[in-house]
């Protein structure tokens, strides 16, 4: 079947690319939609632009203990323009990689929004071009999740894409959600020299860690020097001229916090929105589109992987997930 099996993949994230390339390596015919960037949330606004982030932060960490190494600098200077253009270089580089990885195994790429016809047949809405395949793979990731509290909304209150793009630091930001992707910023910022405070829900930062490293991790943040709150339910940002006011409540009392901009990380939601499953009867529970132990969804021949079927959204399980897909859709080992 493999040599001749025309496969869909639709999403070119870590859940796609790769799956994309095990199909081709299979001998099928593979036509890859992406309708933004390839890597997807990992490479272009996720684990590689943070990690680069932070290793700016660890180099200023570095200088600031270097009398432990037995060097002395005397200050240093953050020029942030320069540490986000690094950033983007670092995705830049990673992304082209795999736009060449892709070629290599000649996967046609299609830019563009995919949205289902029919089981078999995919429509690309910007261009109205119709795509016919034997096999599809949903893999269109997930996007960043947000709380039901007013003012979530206002102008200076952003995801961590809109962080990621950010032109210039703030003096201060209130980040709210203390998992791995609030933590991250948190330390970042922290580093450049903005005052950072966390609220978070739980009664430690990172709930979804053991509990005995969460405890560590959240001692070391808060001897940084974050002002970490815990146990902490947002009720209301209001925006003023002068930046933002989030009130909070913890336990039965009511408090609140200032701040130049306010950072919204409270986890991420499977994201297949724009693809009309429900006109083809795709199953979805509790947000995520629901599939069986071969990655395969209730309709014969339509596969999910990664973020979008929800769980753990971790690259490398997004990875396992595409590959193992494909590995059944194709019937190959």
């Amino acid at each position: 079947m493999g040599n001749t099996t025309r496969m869909i993949i639709i999403g070119g994230g870590v859940g796609g690319y790769p799956a994309a390339i095990r199909a081709a390596r299979t001998g099928a015919d593979v036509t890859l939609i992406e309708k933004d960037r390839l890597g997807g949330t990992c490479l272009n606004r996720g684990c590689i632009p943070t990690k680069a982030l932070l290793r700016s932060a660890d180099v200023i960490h570095t200088m600031k203990i270097s009398d432990t190494f037995g060097i002395r600098c005397k200050g240093y200077e953050i020029d942030f323009e320069a540490v986000m253009t690094r950033k983007d270089a670092v995705v830049s580089r990673l992304t082209q990689g795999v736009k060449s990885l892709l070629a290599a195994r000649k996967i046609k790429v299609v830019t563009g929004t995919a949205s289902f016809i029919d089981a078999k047949t995919i429509q690309i809405s910007e261009t109205g071009e119709k795509i016919e395949g034997d096999a599809v793979l949903i893999a269109t990731g997930s996007r960043p999740g947000k709380i039901p509290v007013d003012g979530v909304d206002g102008p200076g209150v952003m995801d961590s894409n809109r962080l990621l793009e950010m032109k210039a630091l703030p003096k201060s930001v209130v980040v709210i959600g203390g998992g791995v992707i609030g933590i991250e910023f948190a330390q970042f910022l922290n580093a450049m020299g903005t005052t950072v405070t966390v609220i978070e829900m739980m009664p430690h930062l990172a709930p979804g860690l053991d509990g005995e490293i969460a405890r560590i991790l959240e001692k070391l943040v808060a001897a940084s020097g974050v002002n970490v709150i815990v146990n902490a339910s947002v009720k209301n940002i209001a925006g003023k001229k002068t930046g933002h006011t989030v009130t909070y409540s913890s336990g039965n009392s009511t408090e609140a916090v200032d701040a130049e901009k306010v950072l919204l990380a409270v986890g991420r939601t499977p994201d297949f929105s724009l693809l009309n499953v429900d006109a083809v009867g795709i199953r979805h529970e509790k947000g995520a589109i629901a599939v069986n132990a071969f990655m395969e969804t209730n309709i014969r021949g339509i596969y999910a992987a990664g973020d979008v079927v929800g769980g753990m959204m971790l690259a490398h399980l997004a990875s396992a997930e595409g590959e193992c897909a494909v590995r059944n859709a194709l019937g190959s080992e």
